[in-house]
C-alpha cells in the first residue's frame, strides 16, 4: 500500500506543479494537464488569477513531495503526513476547479482517492508503512 501511495502522491505533485511549467500553447494532454493557453473555468483573468495558480500548485506539489517524505522517516515526521496530505489535496483540487476541463479529470481522481483515504480509511504514515 505505501508504494500505491507514494506513486499517487508523486503524480499529484507532478499534476499540480504542471501549472508552474505548462506546455506549450495547444499541447495539454493527459499527463501535462496545463498549457500556456489554458484557460480558467470561471472567466476570471489577470494578475490576480494567475498568482492564484502558482501558489496553489506551489502548496500542492510541496506538501505531496514532502508528504513522501513523512511517509518514509526523511526530514517531516511521520506525524505531519496527514496534514501535509490534506493541505495538498485541498489545494490541489482548488486548482483543478480554477482550471475545470476534460484534463484535470485524472489529477482530481487521485486528490479525491487521498482524501478519501485520509479521512475513510484512516491512513497514516505508520498504518502505510505496516508499524
Amino acid at each position: 500500500m505505501k508504494f500505491l501511495v507514494t506513486l499517487l502522491l508523486l503524480a499529484g505533485a507532478h499534476f499540480a506543479l504542471t501549472a508552474i511549467v505548462p506546455a506549450p500553447a495547444g499541447k495539454a494532454w493527459i499527463l501535462w494537464p496545463f498549457a500556456t493557453d489554458t484557460q480558467v473555468s470561471l472567466h476570471l483573468a489577470g494578475e490576480g488569477t494567475a498568482n492564484v495558480t502558482k501558489l496553489l500548485s506551489v502548496i500542492a506539489g510541496v506538501c505531496f513531495l514532502a508528504a513522501i517524505m513523512a511517509l518514509f522517516g526523511w526530514l517531516f515526521p511521520a506525524e505531519w503526513w496527514g496534514v501535509l496530505v490534506g493541505i495538498g489535496s485541498i489545494a490541489s483540487l482548488a486548482l483543478y476547479l480554477l482550471f475545470l476541463s476534460s484534463w484535470v479529470i485524472i489529477p482530481i481522481i487521485i486528490d479525491l482517492f487521498l482524501l478519501w483515504g485520509l479521512i475513510f480509511a484512516h491512513w497514516s504514515a505508520a498504518m502505510l508503512r505496516g508499524m
